[in-house]
Order: structure tokens, then sequence, then C-alpha cells
């Protein structure tokens, strides 16, 4: 199974003009013009080998705007849905099948660019994920699921998957080199406020991006990291989660369709995904 996920993993990677012309699973530079839509679906590829997974169409469905209000001020805002469906095989020797689905924790905040040129931008966002998934509706299990299959699918952005209100804070850095390449970094804070008066925990983030344009073509990889400070483990490994994502891109024009690969490379969750496969489509206003 694994070697079967990853042919074609590299197979969706070989596709002409399919790609991510923006980012796979950081914020991105600031778009030009008036602003973007962008709606990313990623598919988890959870579970062990003997395990086939959920269905092709479980996963995170992320719509995203970006509107811009003045020169440096733009308003954000992202609707999240998970979807989970498994068939399996019980203790009874059943075929059994499990089934989920929701709307998951809304996100609005405001990105101030504090500098911008020709190559370069600086910006500064501030927001908040609202506790809008309401899954206790479904029942416990309909609730871990989907909170399963979000936080797998895209960890970079876990609070979108937890019924938890959550402000968070980012800056971001992108710049164009010489010879067609982009970089670009990032870095971050959230902190959950959970209902009842519990521990509000409290992560840092940030990533490294860095992209390669050939012709109408954008080669990307990413990375980003999600650091626990309030957690109970002594060891560092049990507080630091990880993914890295490769993708390619077509990026002319306003219609941007795009797709990508990440992978976990903390220890926490890479024995428990076996990677997940993304796409995306952006249209620039």
């Amino acid at each position: 199974m694994r070697k079967r996920t990853f042919i074609a993993a590299l197979c969706l990677l070989t596709l002409p003009a399919w790609g991510v012309a923006q980012s796979l699973l950081l914020q991105g530079p600031p778009p030009e013009g008036k602003g973007q839509i962008t709606l990313r679906y990623f598919w988890p590829q959870a579970g062990t080998d003997e395990d086939n997974g959920t269905d092709v169409l479980s996963g995170l469905y992320d719509l995203s705007a970006c509107y811009r209000i003045s020169d440096r001020l733009q308003l954000v805002a992202a609707l999240p849905y998970l979807r989970y469906r498994n068939s399996f095989v019980n203790w009874n020797q059943e075929k059994t099948t499990e089934s989920a689905g929701g709307l998951g924790c809304v996100s609005f905040a405001l990105r101030g660019i504090l500098k911008k040129k020709e190559n370069r931008s600086t910006s500064f966002t501030a927001g908040v994920y609202l506790p809008t998934m309401n899954c206790s509706r479904g029942g416990y299990r309909e609730c871990t699921l989907l909170q399963t299959i979000g936080i797998q699918a895209d960890f970079p952005e876990f609070p979108k998957s937890l019924d938890v209100t959550t402000p968070f804070v980012r800056v971001s850095h992108y710049q164009t080199l010489k010879g067609g390449w982009r970089a670009g970094l990032e870095g971050g804070a959230l902190i959950m406020l959970p209902r009842g008066g519990d521990a509000n925990p409290l992560y840092v983030q940030g990533g490294i991006s860095a992209g390669k344009s050939i012709g109408p073509l954008e080669l990307k990889a990413e990375w980003a990291g999600s650091v626990h400070l309030t957690g109970f483990h002594d060891e560092f490994f049990f507080h630091l989660y990880h993914q890295a994502a490769l993708g390619i891109s077509w990026s002319r024009g306003r219609l941007r369709p795009g797709i990508f690969y990440t992978m976990f490379l903390d220890q926490v969750y890479r024995e428990e995904s076996r990677g997940t496969v993304g796409v995306r489509l952006s249209y620039e206003l």
C-alpha cells in the first residue's frame, strides 16, 4: 500500500498544467489585484498498510477568500468542510461503513502589508477561528472522526478541525530571486480558548517556502511546523509537529489549478499517516 500511494503521488506531480501557484501549507504572499478565491481539497492517506483508508471524497474541503480593502489592508476568510467515510471488516467479520460530515471552524483575519516592492512583500495577519464546528450534535464518535481526518489533512491549520475559539497572529515575508526562484518565511502563534475554563494550549508556528519557475510552471516545496509550548511531555519531539509538501503549478492567468502532496515528518503522526494528496484551484479577482 505504501508503494502504491507513493507511485500515485509521483504520477500526480508529473501531470502538466496542474499545480499550486501560491502556497501549499502556508499562508503565502498577498495576492495581486482585488483579491483571490481559493478552494483546496486534502485527501489524507491514513491508516495501516492493511487498511484501504477512507474513500476518495473523504477529507478536508477548504474554501477561502481574500479581498483588498485598501492598498495596505486585506480581509481574509475561510470556510472548511470535513467529510469522513470508510468501509472495513469489524470484529464479527462483517463489512461495516462509518461516515460523518460537517462544517469546520470558520476563520476571519485582517492582513496588513507592512512593506511591498516589485519583488518582495512583508505582511502581518491577525485573526480568529470561531467554534462553528458544533460536531457534538452528531455524537462523540462522529466528532472524533472529523477531527482526526482534519488534523491529518492540514496540521498547520488544525484549529479549523477543533470546536474551540482560537486567536492567531502571523508574519510572512516573500520575495522573488534571480533565475526564477522564489522564497518565503513565515512565523506566528496561536492560543486555544476552550470552554469551561480549561487550560489554554499555546503554539508557535513557522514555515519555509521555496519555488522555481520553469516557463508557465512553478515547482514548489514547503515545510511547516508547530510547537506545543504547554504540553505535559518532557521530550521535545512530542511537542513538535511538522509537515513537508511538494507541488507543481500553472502560474499564469486568473484561473490557477493545482495539485500537491504532503507528508508528516514528526514521530507522532508519521506512523499514522501515509501522506495527503491535495488539489487546489485559485481564481484571481
